[in-house]
């Protein structure tokens, strides 16, 4: 989470040095939905997600090489399975494979949605390659890095950064980790740091 963190100073040390109005500049529209919490509980209750669950939301990254669907409905029907029942799974697929899979009433797909809202509400997410990570940091709420396929996708994509030193979360090389990393966050941690009132 630190080196996101550092990232984004990078950032601001560049908009300090540009030629900006601040007077003009209040705030970035699409993360401040981030932090409107009066609309949480509202956008849970769109999505049919109970207050008293928490979601834990499975985004992964597109693959190029039949476009990863086996792997990422095997993955869902594990934790599907195999998490307690005060979880709730989330799914955001990217586009070009959401529409080829189908997924459980138990299951909440939010592949068609605004990022900023789904986000949003999530207590903790899953992904292993995807961007998503930069929007989500600012939330400061728990990652996980599922990458079973890591040295295929390294050489076929490769990476701007060493991947396991960067990722702000454990990493999980297989489904019976990932559930244990789960499970056992409240008991490392105390509890998950955004709870719903």
């Amino acid at each position: 989470m630190n080196e996101l963190k550092e990232i984004f100073n990078m950032c601001d040390v560049m908009f300090i040095n540009a030629d900006i109005d601040y007077d003009e500049l209040t705030s970035i529209d699409i993360t401040e939905k981030f932090f409107e919490d009066y609309k949480k509980k509202e956008i849970r209750k769109q999505f049919g997600i109970p207050s008293n669950v928490r979601l834990v939301l499975y985004a992964p990254t597109f693959r190029d090489k039949n476009s990863g669907i086996d792997l990422f409905n095997d993955i869902i029907c594990h934790l599907e399975a195999s998490l307690p029942d005060e979880y709730m799974l989330g799914v955001r697929m990217h586009p070009a494979v959401a529409g080829k899979m189908e997924f459980d009433d138990d299951i909440c797909n939010l592949s068609f949605y605004d990022t900023e809202p789904v986000l949003s509400i999530c207590d903790m997410l899953i992904t292993d390659y995807s961007s998503i990570i930069f929007d989500f940091a600012l939330l400061e709420r728990p990652m996980l890095f599922y990458a079973p396929d890591l040295e295929d996708y390294e050489k076929d994509r490769g990476f701007y950064f060493d991947y396991s030193s960067f990722i702000p979360g454990p990493l999980c090389m297989t489904k019976q980790s990932l559930v244990e990393e789960i499970v056992n966050y409240d008991i490392r941690n105390g509890q998950i740091s955004y709870r719903h009132s």
